[in-house]
Formats: C-alpha cells, sequence, structure tokens
C-alpha cells in the first residue's frame, strides 16, 4: 500500500541523490538520452541568464536557506556562476528557469554535505544538517529507479509541479512564478500528478 506519506517522503528523498531532474527533459528516446533543443548563442545566454537572476534570484536564496545552507546568498552566487562558465559548452537547454534551479539545488546540497563532514569531523550532531531517506528501508521509501521512470511518463505540466513542489519543496506560489501559471493551476497539476503517481505505483 503506498501512502501519502511514502509518496511524499520518497519524491523529498530525489532531492539528496544530487541527480539531474531538469524541467523541459522527456523521457529517453531509443537514440539519446534528453530531447535535443535549440543551442543558444551566449549573447542570448547571457540574457537569459541575467533576466532569470533578476526574477528568481530572492527564492533561489530562500530555497537555499529553507533547506539548512548556512550561507545561502554564496550558494545562489556559485550556482550562476558554475552555469556562466558552461556557456561556450554545446547548450541544451528550453527553459532557464529550471536549469538554473538545478544547479541552485545542487549546490545546497553539496554545501549540506561539506556541513556534515565538518560536523563529523569536528563533533556535533550530522542529523542536524538535516539528512534525507537514504533508500535502506523498503517499507518507507519507495525505489527510486522506479519512481523517476514514473515521473518521467506524467504529462509535462504535472511533472514540473510535482518536481517543483515535492522534491524541490518550492512554495505554490515559487513553482507558479517558475511556471508562468497561476498558484490554483500549480495546485491542480500537483494533485493530478501525484494521483496518477499513486495509482501506477499501487500496481507496478
Amino acid at each position: 500500500m503506498v501512502t501519502e506519506d511514502v509518496l511524499t517522503g520518497s519524491l523529498a528523498g530525489l532531492a539528496a541523490t544530487g541527480r539531474e531532474l531538469v524541467l523541459g527533459l522527456v523521457p529517453r528516446g531509443p537514440r539519446s538520452g534528453i530531447l535535443r533543443v535549440s543551442r543558444v548563442q551566449d549573447a542570448d545566454f547571457e540574457a537569459r541568464l541575467t533576466a532569470s537572476y533578476e526574477r528568481h534570484y530572492p527564492s533561489f536564496v530562500s530555497y537555499a536557506r529553507r533547506h539548512g545552507a548556512a550561507s545561502a546568498e554564496d550558494v545562489v552566487q556559485q550556482a550562476f556562476e558554475k552555469v556562466w562558465q558552461r556557456r561556450l559548452r554545446p547548450a541544451e537547454i528550453d527553459n532557464i528557469d529550471a536549469y538554473v534551479q538545478t544547479a541552485v539545488r545542487h549546490e545546497t546540497w553539496r554545501e549540506l554535505a561539506r556541513a556534515r563532514t565538518d560536523r563529523e569531523r569536528y563533533g556535533g550532531d550530522p542529523a542536524d544538517v538535516g539528512d534525507r531517506p537514504d533508500g535502506g528501508a523498503a517499507d518507507q521509501v519507495l525505489d527510486r529507479v522506479t519512481l523517476r521512470r514514473f515521473l518521467d511518463r506524467l504529462p509535462r505540466r504535472e511533472r514540473e509541479a510535482v518536481v517543483l513542489r515535492m522534491v524541490w519543496d518550492l512554495s505554490v506560489r515559487e513553482a507558479a512564478e517558475s511556471m508562468g501559471v497561476s498558484d490554483g493551476a500549480v495546485k491542480r497539476y500537483c494533485a493530478d500528478g501525484l494521483h496518477r503517481l499513486s495509482d501506477w505505483l499501487r500496481t507496478a
């Protein structure tokens, strides 16, 4: 029986894996891992990155701080710098906001990992940093491979809402701003996506 608590806890646990969950990617095709999208020229990329920074910097900092990053502003700055440094590589980005959100999420978890290491080395309780479920208890955490496979099957908008709300732990307002829809639409997409996931997992 897949309860709501187990499903939401397992979705939250995906954030600790450090693997990509970039919005806009599609299920794997026969020839490549992701759908190829138009490449971004340097000037256009800089403009889009700057616009994303101006739009979402406060919510990015809020996300990093909410997950325990002591220097949230530095974490966000590092994320933007790393995205900018990769600008000359082939770009496969159709959603710059989601791409940067993924970078911020990864920097946040790197910061938390460093904090855990310091606590273990110099004393203190590493659990204070906010460890996520590690998937070792099969009755508590769903198989992440299966969960990610079902996430890929969701309609795009439902997948976006579920990932933003349940994996990245954004507020309804933050998710709505990222998706460009109303708060009510985010709630509806997320509820429909979770209901669909529950049905699939129940028969898996």
